[in-house]
Order: structure tokens, then C-alpha cells, then sequence
């Protein structure tokens, strides 16, 4: 039995600080420990439902960074891939230059003869391709 509202009676009562009340409201001690009893029972119910909702999204949320985590470490990846595809773009592209004059004859000719000054501005950029690849790893590396 549910007791939502518990019933009144009137009585005379003394209180020892106070005096006596005439026509006070006074409450069956039965009815009163029943209804705390069952007050205390429904908040350890809603205690019990948030500790599940906390958990829940507790759960949520670690799964979530290790998802952004994974894709992090992915996204990291593939620009390590296109750092050394570009890398390896550019030694082909030297490599056709110097030894197949005609695969770029839309190009000026004179940055990639072998006797050109900056003839090292492949390898520089191949070098700064393995920089960059070298840092996409390392960086992938931390999201592991």
C-alpha cells in the first residue's frame, strides 16, 4: 500500500519547549515510518538510475575517444601515404627528366638538365617529403 498523503488528526499536544498546541495536526507514527520507508526506497531507486545514466555516459564517452582516436591515427596515416607518394612523385619525375628528354617537352627543359644549379631542388624537396612523412608517422604513432 502506497501512502502518498498521510491523514491528519486533531489533537492536543505538548511540546516541552513550546507549550501546549490546542487542535494540532498530529500524524499515526506507523503512518509517518511507512511512508519514510517507502520515500526512502524510491530515492535509492533515482540514485540507483543515475548512477546507471553516469555509467552509461561514462561508457559512451571513452568510446567516443577511442574513435576519434582511431581516426585520428587514420588521418595522420594517409597524409604520411600522400607525403611519400608525393615523394616518390618527384624522383620519378627527375628520373623521366634525366633520362627520357621527350616524356615533358611542355616543360622548361633547362630545370632539369643535369648541369642546372638547381638541379638539387628535387632531392631538396624529396628530402622535405621525407620530413613531412617522417612527422605524419610520428604523429600517427601518438594516437596509437
Amino acid at each position: 500500500m502506497k501512502c502518498d498523503k498521510l491523514t491528519a488528526y486533531k489533537g492536543d499536544v505538548t511540546i516541552p519547549v513550546y507549550g501546549s498546541i490546542a487542535d494540532a495536526d498530529v500524524y499515526l507514527k506507523k503512518d509517518v515510518d511507512k511512508t519514510l520507508a517507502e520515500k526512502d526506497k524510491e530515492i535509492a531507486e533515482l540514485k540507483q538510475k543515475l548512477e546507471d545514466a553516469k555509467a552509461t555516459a561514462y561508457a559512451d564517452s571513452v568510446d567516443a575517444g577511442m574513435r576519434e582516436r582511431k581516426l585520428k591515427r587514420a588521418l595522420w596515416l594517409a597524409r604520411a601515404m600522400c607525403a611519400q607518394e608525393s615523394q616518390y612523385w618527384g624522383a620519378y619525375v627527375r628520373y623521366v627528366h634525366l633520362h627520357e628528354n621527350s616524356f615533358y617537352e611542355f616543360i622548361n627543359d633547362d630545370i632539369f638538365r643535369r648541369d642546372n644549379p638547381n638541379n638539387d631542388s628535387f632531392r631538396m624537396w624529396s628530402n622535405r617529403w621525407r620530413s613531412v612523412e617522417r612527422k605524419c608517422l610520428k604523429k600517427a604513432e601518438e594516437y596509437k
